[in-house]
């Protein structure tokens, strides 16, 4: 299982400010939270929409620590998937899945997925600011997650044990 999990950085784009009611010092404060908080060793689940400006991107993302995985699927990430590659940056690109955790079924994905069988919970992006869809979503937009990586243990386990009706 991944350390930490993160999404919807949109690193360089400077409409997201106004579109997701971002602080003007955005990328400073994700860059510095990240390095703050994963080590080099640690691994990162990003569920997609990484960045936005491409030359910026090479300035300060790309040193970045952790090992990480990004979805596949994020709306704003395939035109530079190839750039990522020809970078040999330690970043690979996956596609959705599930795992099993605790008896529930967790999927991953960029967009929160509408409807959901029995025991499972979806961990996704895409809708910013917005709250979780139901209990069985956990949004992780950076804005929901004070602008840093989250533990991925740590946020399934409070849910899991909300769903379970137990207080933590």
């Amino acid at each position: 299982m991944y350390d930490w999990i993160i999404s919807d950085t949109h690193f360089y784009h400077d409409n997201i400010i106004k579109y997701a009611g971002r602080p003007q010092n955005h990328v400073e404060l994700m860059l510095r939270n990240w390095r703050n908080f994963v080590m080099p060793d640690d691994t990162v689940l990003h569920l997609g929409d990484v960045l936005m400006n491409r030359e910026e991107l090479w300035k300060g993302i790309g040193w970045l620590p952790g090992k990480v995985s990004v979805l596949s699927t994020g709306n704003h990430d395939e035109p530079h998937k190839k750039q990522w590659m020809q970078r040999n940056w330690d970043w690979k690109f996956i596609p959705e899945f599930t795992i099993e955790y605790r008896g529930y079924d967790i999927l991953f994905s960029h967009y929160p997925e509408e409807t959901l069988p029995p025991r499972s919970i979806n961990v996704h992006g895409h809708i910013h600011e917005k709250p979780d869809p139901s209990p069985l979503h956990i949004n992780v937009s950076i804005e929901r997650m004070d602008y840093r990586p989250m533990k991925l243990r740590e946020i399934l386990d409070k849910r899991i044990g909300v769903l379970n009706g137990i207080n933590n």
